[in-house]
């Protein structure tokens, strides 16, 4: 499943809501290679956390930063995807290739700033101070 609540039946057949595991969710490695076998583009091995920081997703950053265990949020910032970029290498190539003053370049701040205190030590896990740091 993509993530998110779902819903998922007792066994008296009431309906009740799930949590869905983000931290099981990965994306898949590809490669697009033009001419004599050089790569074009590569990605993957995208955890929740990347793939919302491309996106310029504040939003989604903050939500799972603030409904995610301290520990897995952690992990997600400092693992490398699949071909060895951390999450806050993804930002930096995104600020980069987005032009200054424009609406995602103010959610890519914004990104930089909660990932700055979900790093800090005794951050306040970036999405409203739930998280401790452990």
């Amino acid at each position: 499943d993509g993530g998110g609540d779902d819903d998922e039946a007792d066994g008296q057949g009431q309906r009740r809501r799930r949590r869905s595991d983000f931290s099981k969710h990965v994306t898949r490695h590809r490669r697009f290679v033009l001419g004599q076998g050089m790569p074009q583009y590569e990605e993957g091995g995208l955890n929740p956390l990347s793939v919302a920081v491309r996106a310029g997703r504040a939003g989604a950053v903050r939500e799972l930063l603030r409904s995610c265990p301290p520990r897995r949020t952690r992990t997600w910032i400092e693992e490398p995807d699949a071909i060895g970029r951390t999450v806050v290498e993804n930002l930096s190539d995104c600020v980069a290739l987005t032009a200054e003053g424009s609406p995602k370049r103010r959610a890519l701040s914004e990104i930089r700033e909660l990932l700055l205190a979900e790093r800090a030590p005794g951050g306040t896990g970036g999405g409203g101070g739930t998280n401790a740091a452990a």
